[in-house]
């Protein structure tokens, strides 16, 4: 009766929803929040596995147990999914029991036995419950008059401390009227004074005069610059003199052109001030060097029996001195490449104080942004500004090189990539963004940038507002690499990847989103020449954006630009902001349509370079769980791309020579692992092909291995030529491995030389034999 009934349809289709619905969440709790983006792909191929679908046809089971035409909904609704709080289902338990009460119980007055069994248990009568009541009135009052009275007493307390205060201090005896000199020439700190509370002496009142003196306030500047007059200033200390006598804890001098000066104590250090009043009465009064860039003196709050603890920066509760989180500086090292013909600086994370005189060296401090660089400019404020300790401090801030493009052939001088590496760096710290200072707690909701080109966002700085489930994820570490920001939980269970998203600007000072069509078709052939005349340079195109990364390039010389897309296959099923790894991914060219390929752990970053001056390629690249990386090239060939090969290497670190492409692997044979250069180049065909040769040199020649045993080798690697054995007296260089890397030339002490046959050995005979090898080169 009720089948063409369309609301019977509609509850149906709902009920369909609602189960299927219910089942999701079922699976999400029993597998935990980890699960949702694996069961969101499972849905995923369910709903598009062919053999799937023509098992299940068109039935009504198929809309019961899978309804795979609201697959989108379904998936949406699994990465939005949370669990309820504990809160609010014990809220909701709470409701339930208080409406079981009320409709349960009787509407009526009462009745006698409900009266005698008040009489029974001792009911308190009316005047003892008015009684009880005006007892708790009573104690209320008094508990909120004596909350009054104390604020009352505290403002009567700072208000009279202050009025002498305000008269100044003019001897040791007035000195110990408005402070406790016994507990501070005990502790050598004012930690604890009631006056440093009413003076407002703390962090954030430190700081404004670091504000005022950067905005040029001479005459601050005069003051706190000399121990002596900040004392004088803070401590309204008038008609005497007094001098700089000890340092009751020395922190190390941080940086070269400070050591130089030899009376400069290093920030963080507290120097004792003799004061002499004009009655002969004196005072010792320990101060703090809390900012070395400025040159500022404040009152010592500090510690000092933690100076055990300390080396450089300020004591233990010495909130008024700048502290360094992070110190992130250039290391000088060969650039990994088969010709070792050039240096990269890496920029890590250093201990404070290491400033080489070779780049500019960054501080994350609770001041701002510090750079050192050079004897001249010295160590300056680039960003002023408090970041609190919970946004910056433990590993959660971190640096990136936005380097646009990578110096892989000798056709381009060092000096041209030491000055592209240098003005790439990039600082990235945990935000809160509306944090003031001072605040009790931080809800940490961005991540800051500062660009140290200046070249982007405000002076520099530029904020991005983490999604909702980056907020509420337990983050312990904040790493960037390969064109993500990583956060990370410190015992290793949890990870979550965020785009590192673009803000530079790339054509007539425009970022690429805000291109016209017509400056997108411009920049995108200006890019085209530049790959195209500077052979073997590899070029980071990369335009980062929430839900995609894709890059702007002419591939065909026509003078239109092609827009290359990098996408999820996740973001492109839900067409949304999705911030799915790109394990299964879709590389295409104008569209969105093209073949997923997998590749896990995959940069999110697209390069390209030409080999040869006549073909551009296209990069992505990998990087596993032990940090090595894998290459994949790509052509555009017929409005298409085309993978064409692919090789262990990042393609940031290969060199260019003669149009082929000269890489240096990992390679494990066995006894060890070891770097081995091997050369490419794009064939006849299209494909990336391997250029043979006759032997591959292993890099560590000179290292003579010792033997455990005799040792029985072949006259040329043949299983059939003549076998000898070495003496276990002797030891064997390893050489080089034959053109199949299937047998190892080993030589003696002696100029012997002979073959081994890898496949003959395995990792535990190997250790057996050579007494300095760990098997698989682990």
């Amino acid at each position: 009766m009720h089948w063409f009934n369309p609301l019977v349809w509609l509850a149906f289709y709902l009920m369909n929803m609602d189960c299927e619905m219910s089942c999701d969440e079922k699976v999400v709790k029993l597998l935990g929040e980890e699960s949702k983006k694996i069961y969101s792909y499972t849905l995923l191929e369910e709903a598009s596995g062919g053999e799937w679908k023509r098992y299940r046809g068109g039935s009504i089971c198929a809309l019961l147990s899978f309804g795979e035409d609201h697959v989108k909904n379904r998936i949406r609704h699994v990465l939005d999914y949370r669990k309820p709080p504990f809160w609010m289902l014990v809220g909701a338990a709470a409701v339930l029991v208080i409406l079981v009460v009320c409709l349960c119980s009787n509407p009526g007055g009462g009745t006698d036995a409900v009266d005698v069994a008040n009489a029974d248990s001792g009911a308190e009568t009316e005047a003892d419950a008015a009684q009880a009541t005006g007892g708790a009135d009573a104690t209320e009052e008094a508990a909120t008059g004596e909350f009054a009275t104390d604020e009352v007493d505290y403002e009567a307390a700072k208000t009279e401390w202050l009025t002498v205060f305000e008269q100044g201090i003019h001897s040791r005896e007035e000195f110990s009227a408005l402070f406790d000199v016994a507990a501070l020439e005990d502790t050598r700190s004012f930690a604890g004074q009631d006056g440093i509370q009413y003076l407002g002496y703390n962090g954030a009142a430190v700081r404004k005069l670091h504000q005022r003196i950067l905005d040029g306030d001479a005459a601050a500047h005069e003051t706190y610059k000399d121990p002596v007059k900040a004392a004088e200033a803070l401590l309204n200390l008038q008609g005497g003199s007094g001098e700089m006598t000890e340092l009751l804890y020395e922190a190390g001098r941080q940086y070269l052109f400070f050591q130089k000066d030899s009376t400069r104590p290093g920030e963080g250090s507290v120097a004792n001030v003799h004061y002499i009043f004009a009655d002969g009465s004196g005072i010792d009064i320990p101060m703090v060097f809390a900012e070395e860039s400025s040159q500022i003196w404040m009152l010592s709050l500090g510690d000092i029996d933690s100076k055990g603890r300390h080396s450089t920066g300020p004591l233990d509760g010495e909130n008024q001195a700048r502290v360094v989180y992070a110190e992130y500086g250039p290391r000088d090292e060969d650039w990994a490449t088969v010709a070792e013909l050039s240096k990269k600086w890496v920029y890590v994370k250093v201990s404070p104080g290491s400033f080489a005189d070779v780049a500019a060296t960054y501080q994350v401090s609770s001041y701002g942004i510090y750079a050192a660089t050079g004897d001249d400019a010295g160590l300056n404020c680039m960003v002023p500004g408090y970041i609190a300790p919970g946004c910056a401090a433990e590993g959660r801030s971190t640096v990136y090189q936005n380097v646009g493009n990578y110096y892989t052939s000798d056709s381009y001088r060092q000096e041209m990539a030491y000055l592209k590496q240098q003005d790439s760096v990039r600082l990235y710290y945990f935000a809160a963004s509306d944090y003031q200072d001072g605040d009790l707690d931080i809800w940490i909701d961005t991540i800051r940038e500062y660009d140290t080109s200046g070249q982007t966002g405000e002076n520099g700085v530029t904020d991005w507002k983490l999604p909702s489930e980056a907020q509420d994820f337990s983050t312990d570490m904040l790493t960037a690499e390969d064109g993500y920001w990583i956060l990370s939980q410190s015992n290793g269970t949890a990870q979550m990847k965020l785009p590192l998203l673009s803000n530079q600007p790339v054509w007539n000072g425009k970022v690429a989103a805000d291109l016209t069509t017509e400056e997108a078709d411009a920049y995108a052939a200006a890019q085209r020449r530049d790959i195209m005349t500077n052979v073997g340079v590899v070029f980071d195109l990369s335009e980062r954006a929430e839900q995609e990364t894709y890059a702007l390039l002419d591939l065909d010389g026509d003078g239109t630009a092609e827009k290359l897309l990098l996408r999820s296959r996740m973001a492109q099923a839900v067409n949304e902001v999705d911030h799915s790894p790109l394990d299964q991914y879709i590389f295409a060219v104008n569209t969105m349509r093209g073949e997923t390929r997998t590749a896990q752990n995959l940069g999110n970053s697209i390069y390209a370079f030409t080999p040869d001056g006549r073909q551009i390629l296209l990069a992505l690249m990998r990087r596993d769980e032990f940090g090595q990386c894998e290459s994949f090239l790509f052509s555009y060939e017929n409005g298409e791309l085309q993978e064409v090969g692919s090789f262990a290497q990042d393609i940031r670190e290969i060199w260019v020579e003669n149009g082929q492409i000269i890489t240096t692997q990992s390679y494990d044979y066995i006894l060890q692992r070891e770097n081995l250069r091997i050369i490419y180049r794009i064939g006849s065909d299209g494909r990336l092909a391997e250029i043979p040769t006759d032997r591959y040199d292993l890099p560590e020649q000179a290292v003579l291995h010792g033997l455990n045993k005799d040792l029985e080798v072949c006259r040329t690697p043949d299983a059939g030529s003549e076998r000898f054995t070495i003496n276990a007296d002797h030891g064997v260089y390893f050489l080089y491995l034959d053109a199949g890397r299937q047998w190892l030339c080993v030589e003696t002490e002696n100029g012997v030389t002979g073959w081994l046959k890898l496949a003959d050995y395995t990792a535990e005979e190997a250790w057996a034999t050579f007494n300095d090898l760990i098997p698989n080169g682990g």
